[in-house]
């Protein structure tokens, strides 16, 4: 491994179990070819952390407007050549996270059973892919506890939609780290 961080450690970090120090994080930035800023978690759960994250929107684009619509805020960005960039990888993120399915959610939990350290039988992977749209509708909120199909186990699809939810997450945050550590990589080979 690049970061010389043994494998244990660099998992607590991936799960959010422990935080690097900072030695280590300028390993790992080091290793991946990125700006260590791009390390450092945005604080968006805080007011303090969102007031902050709008300010500096605010004096990076210009005066930015709180729209709310149906219960959905959001933050419009004026017409300017500052914001331009912003709202063009806007639509990029977005055309790349849209390409990320449920049913590569679906696929990657099947591979997760059949690469399992446990003794899962193969059986296991094939019947995640046979029953996707029922886990699709549990999520959904289409079919609860009292409409399951006889002979099935609430917690054990309610278990595994939950996986396979958790899954296509991993993936869309996957593609997106991935995204920007492009866009790094570019305007560092720019400079």
């Amino acid at each position: 491994m690049l970061t010389c961080i043994n494998a244990t450690l660099w998992r607590h970090y991936e799960y959010g179990l422990k935080m690097p120090r900072q030695e280590n994080l300028e390993k790992i930035a080091q290793a991946l070819d990125v700006p260590m800023q791009m390390l450092f978690p945005i604080d968006t759960c805080t007011p303090e952390g969102i007031a902050t994250l709008r300010l500096n929107m605010q004096l990076q684009f210009g005066s930015m407007e709180i729209v709310e619509v149906d219960g959905s805020v959001s933050l419009k960005f004026p017409k300017n050549e500052f914001s331009k960039t912003a709202t063009d990888t806007l639509h990029t993120v977005k055309q790349l996270l849209d390409k990320i399915t449920w049913d590569d959610g679906v696929n990657l939990t099947a591979e997760r059973f059949l690469c399992s350290r446990y003794a899962v039988p193969r059986e296991m992977g094939a019947e995640i892919k046979e029953k996707r749209e029922l886990w699709k509708e549990i999520l959904d909120g289409r079919m609860d506890e009292s409409s399951i199909p006889e002979g099935e186990s609430w917690l054990y699809l309610e278990d595994t939609a939950g996986s396979i939810e958790e899954a296509t997450y991993r993936l869309k945050n996957m593609a997106l780290l991935d995204y920007i550590t492009e866009c790094y990589k570019t305007k560092k080979g720019s400079q």
